[in-house]
């Protein structure tokens, strides 16, 4: 499983400032766990020095970071000897939007797509179509004043009126907590990241 974490790629996909990838080989779970961290901030401003002085705009476009991401995801794997028949994709808040974008770029990388307290962008049939061979496993709570509880209901309502081989699972939360960060304290129930990713079933999946 690899993870979008909420500050590292924004909705808009504008900016890859870290990429935290958590690779859990299944048949290992619970005795050993390869995780790696790229962090990529230093380069990052290294680049973006270098644009401003060519007087060159930042690159925004879309498919060319998550090819990034998909290229980065892709040596680890094949660095840990993970089962590419077992590459599945996390991710929380901005990070959970970042998820369904990678998952819709790239099905066939993935083996599961797991979105927690994220929106659906775009066209929710055609996203729906497009990942209905694609296992998915949807978590939101229903107080979460960042990103509606409505959000998460469409996104797995559209998913199974799609005729999938099987049903998008989903985790409805009455009550999350806010994030753990003392700045985010008003995003009253969003974090149900906290729930989700403690939640022992989920690997097991």
């Amino acid at each position: 499983m690899f993870f979008f974490s909420s500050d590292v790629l924004q909705n808009t996909f504008q900016t890859v400032s870290t990429i935290q990838l958590i690779i859990l080989h299944r048949r290992l779970f619970g005795a050993s766990a390869a995780v790696v961290r790229a962090l990529g901030r230093r380069r990052e401003r290294r680049r973006e020095r270098r644009r401003e002085r060519r007087g060159e705009r930042r690159d925004n476009d879309n498919s060319t970071l998550l090819e990034r991401v998909r290229a980065l995801a892709t040596r680890v794997a094949s660095a840990y000897a993970v089962d590419p028949e077992r590459i599945s994709l996390a991710g929380q808040s901005a990070g959970g939007v970042g998820a369904w974008r990678f998952a819709l770029e790239y099905p066939e990388f993935l083996s599961a797509v797991v979105p927690v307290c994220g929106a659906l962008p775009g066209d929710s049939a055609k996203a729906a179509q497009r990942l209905k061979d694609l296992s998915i496993w949807v978590f939101h709570a229903a107080d979460d004043s960042a990103m509606p509880v409505e959000l998460g209901d469409g996104a797995v309502a559209a998913m199974n009126r799609a005729g999938r081989r099987e049903p998008a699972r989903y985790t409805r939360y009455r009550r999350a907590p806010p994030p753990p960060d003392p700045q985010y304290n008003d995003m009253v129930g969003h974090a149900s990241y906290d729930l989700a990713f403690r939640d022992a079933s989920l690997y097991a999946w």
